[in-house]
């Protein structure tokens, strides 16, 4: 499933580098503050926002600096590229809507030179989302996501060349993950860091390699039921969770 997630990634920016509408950057200079803005296609500039709210296919490019100080919203049927190397910090939560795409931060393992240092000073929350890459992210409360996927077919090129998937990996988050009733193709839960306890069930995928949770330091308990495939270390080359409380149902083994 590697490969397929690379082209999914690639494929975002490269339509972004076609579609956006350009803006200078806010280096060596005070950032401009905005009100409560939304996007509805193209680059988001660098700036202070009271609130952003996409609600088309938006970009946060490399190198920009951008501050939300509530909440950011990805709407219904929208899509946020901030798979970059700038800076983003969003004082509350991050919203993502029905069939909406998110790509937030950025790391190696997304192809990426470096790991970006994004912050979520909230949760992120998410319902009936088609697809979340989260990589490389400081998130200080909860990841909630609840339902959506997309699609199971692994064949599908829907999401710029490839299936729809969900990442998080490599992140800090503070307090507990949840993760339920998604239909997707593939999920990868690995190398993030738990404040509180992960809690994954009900989910079914289209591609028997996917429910990889792995390598993973977490302080409270890890439990996962009822998913389709059941948790295993898949081809990741990951190592086992380590776990502060008890490991649960599928995740005893993992």
């Amino acid at each position: 499933m590697k490969s397929v997630r690379r082209l999914a990634v690639a494929g975002i920016a490269s339509v972004v580098m076609l579609t956006g509408v350009s803006s200078a950057g806010a280096a060596g200079t005070a950032l401009p503050h905005f009100g409560d803005v939304t996007c509805h296609g193209g680059n988001i500039k660098s700036g202070t926002y009271r609130s952003l709210r996409v609600v088309g296919f938006c970009t946060i490019p490399d190198g920009r600096t951008v501050i939300v100080r509530g909440n950011l919203v990805v709407a219904a049927n929208a899509i946020l590229d901030s798979i970059h190397l700038g800076t983003v910090r969003v004082r509350d939560d991050l919203v993502v809507g029905r069939h909406a795409v998110l790509g937030f931060g950025c790391a190696p393992s997304a192809g990426c030179s470096a790991t970006s240092s994004d912050v979520v000073g909230g949760s992120l929350r998410s319902y009936r989302a088609a697809a979340l890459l989260i990589h490389g992210n400081t998130i200080r409360h909860n990841i909630v996501i609840r339902r959506g996927g997309g699609s199971m077919n692994c064949a599908s090129t829907a999401l710029f060349g490839g299936p729809y998937f969900v990442a998080v990996e490599d992140n800090a988050i503070g307090g507990n993950i949840r993760i339920s009733g998604v239909r997707s193709c593939w999920i990868g839960f690995i190398r993030d860091h738990v404040g509180g306890s992960v809690s994954v069930f009900n989910n079914r995928f289209g591609d028997p390699d996917a429910m990889e949770i792995v390598t993973n330091t977490i302080a409270g308990n890890l439990s996962c039921f009822n998913n389709d495939p059941q948790a295993h270390f898949g081809d990741s080359g990951g190592s086992p969770n380590v776990v502060g409380g008890v490991k649960r149902g599928e995740c005893r083994n993992v």
